[in-house]
Formats: structure tokens, C-alpha cells, sequence
């Protein structure tokens, strides 16, 4: 089984995020505000940082042998194309991103293929597309 992992990811934007929420209809699965602070684990031992930016992101995780373009596909279709406005609106005061992650397992199909309607889309709400594949043996997780 592969795990795949595909977000929407939207930043430097400036509405408060219970209402970016609001009118995504959808609940983050990670947020953070400006300048709010987090700790982080180094050797040096916890060190507190300040968020840069204002942070929303949606995603879903599979743990599948499906062919991630049919997931990606669905997630633009279902989860994207009906909030294109909002989407759009975002976009012109903050950033967006379409992130695919995939940890593939032995005899993986490691391919893509963006069809021009999902290309066309994507641009049309000005959305970067950051995609990350790793190959790991049947042994790791």
C-alpha cells in the first residue's frame, strides 16, 4: 500500500480564519495565524519561533494501491471546483497550493498526468503545484 497525501494549502492571506473556514465549508486540518508562536525540537533543545504568515490547509490521507491521479482528480473535482470562487478570492491577497505527497512502496506506479480541464482550473485560481514522491523499500514505513 502507498500512502498518499493531497492538501490544499493557503497562505499570506489577511481574513481571519474562522472565516476563510467558513466559506471553504471545511474545517482545517492544520491552521496558524501570524506571529503566533509554536516550539520546535532541536539538539540544542526546544527553541520557540514565530509563525510568518497566516496558514490554512485541508488535506486527506490514503493508504491505498490506487492510482493517485484518480485521487488527485477527485479532490480537484469534489473538493476544489466547488469552491473556485472562494478559491479565487483567496488567491488575489495570499497563496495557494495543490500538494500531492506520495510514499510509494515496491512495484509502485510512480506516474502522473494532469489533464488540460485540472491544469486550466489550477491556473485559473492562480494555485502553485508542489508534488513530493518517495520510493521505500516493502521493509520501511
Amino acid at each position: 500500500m502507498n500512502n498518499i497525501s493531497i492538501a490544499i494549502k493557503l497562505s499570506h492571506f489577511f481574513v481571519s480564519l474562522d472565516i476563510l473556514s467558513e466559506k471553504m465549508g471545511l474545517q482545517p486540518t492544520h491552521s496558524h495565524l501570524k506571529d503566533e508562536t509554536y516550539s520546535i525540537k532541536t539538539h540544542k533543545g526546544i527553541v520557540s519561533k514565530t509563525y510568518a504568515y497566516n496558514y490554512w490547509e485541508y488535506r486527506l490521507e490514503f493508504n491505498t494501491d490506487e492510482w493517485v491521479q484518480d485521487l488527485v482528480d477527485k479532490f480537484i473535482n469534489d473538493i476544489l471546483q466547488p469552491r473556485k470562487d472562494v478559491l479565487m478570492e483567496t488567491s488575489l491577497d495570499g497563496q495557494l497550493e495543490l500538494f500531492v505527497g506520495v510514499h510509494y512502496r515496491d512495484e509502485a506506479n510512480p506516474s502522473f498526468h494532469f489533464d488540460v480541464i485540472s491544469l486550466k482550473f489550477l491556473t485559473e485560481i492562480n494555485a502553485e503545484l508542489d508534488i513530493d514522491m518517495y520510493f521505500l523499500s516493502g521493509s520501511e514505513s
